[in-house]
């Protein structure tokens, strides 16, 4: 049995998107733990090829060199004989750097962390899907799935739905937010036009309204009766998985919640404005997308270069519901 150490991406959608690595690496006899943020850790917590999650509250753009030394005085004794980098920047690279362990793995990311690792993969582009580029640094081992998936509780289910009423209701989520930027978020008016549609055609549904405190104020907005439930900025991350879990459909933007959702089976329909669906696709049988495939997209830019927003607008609110609600 192999002990090994894994540097976990920052972005929850990534983070999803490891777990098939993780998978293959635990059913070749490594003993996993995760180095993460705190924003990314619940997705490892509910894998059970994970052995230990390791919390840092390091920024996503500083080095902290201090910090980081403290952090390897703790994980030294672990002993850790492999140690994979998921992220590409050289900061990330820091704390397996000073680790001492025998196999150091990741892709050469930035200049000069490639002279640090003992097996490094060039970098790759974005013709890849994502969690093809995390697996590739299993360097060959036989994959069991590509789709990745969380290992929720179910016995933990009940406790978690009646934190916010929603054990005897019959919903639906809407994840509104695009951590991302304006050009992976649908406009507001279509999402207040879509919800209407829904609630005309299914009374008996209620809709919750998941996503940040970014979103809080928007989501107030399409609060119209109380069939509309905002949750946004009100759940922690394992809290929104669980009410992920048990809502009959979900409607997401390319988001860490899509992911999320395409882990947990539940069904989905994921709108892509920015970017493809071919890089980053809902891993999930139970999934759906919609994308237009302008002829100025993907862009993957965080607004739109052309100050049009086409990619977005173009998408109606009637054919997201049919797309929703179709079997």
């Amino acid at each position: 049995m192999s002990k090994t150490l894994i540097i976990s991406p920052n972005w929850i959608g990534d983070a999803v998107m490891t777990l098939p690595l993780i998978n293959t690496l635990f059913k070749h006899g490594h003993i996993i733990d995760i180095l993460a943020p705190n924003i990314t850790a619940p997705i490892y917590e509910n894998s059970i090829s994970v052995a230990k999650v390791i919390h840092h509250n390091l920024p996503h753009k500083k080095i902290l060199l201090k910090e980081r030394i403290k952090l390897v005085s703790e994980l030294q004794k672990n002993n850790y004989e492999y140690i994979y980098i998921l992220p590409n920047s050289f900061k990330s690279a820091i704390i397996p750097i000073l680790l001492k362990a025998k196999h150091k793995i990741g892709y050469q990311g930035e200049w000069p962390r490639k002279y640090f690792l003992t097996k490094s993969l060039v970098n790759q582009d974005k013709k890849i899907a994502m969690v093809e580029h995390y697996h590739n640094l299993s360097m060959g081992k036989l994959h069991f799935s590509l789709q990745p998936k969380l290992d929720l509780d179910n016995a933990k289910t009940l406790e978690y739905l009646n934190r916010f009423n929603l054990s005897n209701k019959e919903y639906i989520v809407i994840a509104i937010g695009a951590e991302y930027g304006p050009a992976k978020q649908w406009p507001f008016e279509h999402f207040k036009t879509l919800i209407e549609i829904v609630l005309n055609q299914y009374n008996n549904l209620y809709i919750v309204l998941l996503g940040s405190n970014k979103d809080m104020q928007q989501a107030e907005l399409l609060v119209k009766n109380e069939k509309i439930i905002n949750l946004c900025g009100k759940t922690n991350l394992t809290e929104a998985m669980y009410i992920i879990k048990k809502a009959d459909k979900i409607l997401t933007h390319d988001s860490g919640l899509m992911h999320i959702s395409a882990a947990i089976g539940t069904e989905l329909t994921a709108i892509y404005g920015s970017t493809s669906p071919h890089h980053t696709p809902p891993l999930s049988n139970n999934a759906k997308y919609i994308w237009l495939n302008l002829e100025c997209s993907p862009c993957f830019k965080r607004t739109c270069p052309l100050k049009h927003y086409a990619c977005l607008n173009n998408i109606s609110p009637e054919q997201v519901f049919e797309n929703l609600f179709s079997s």
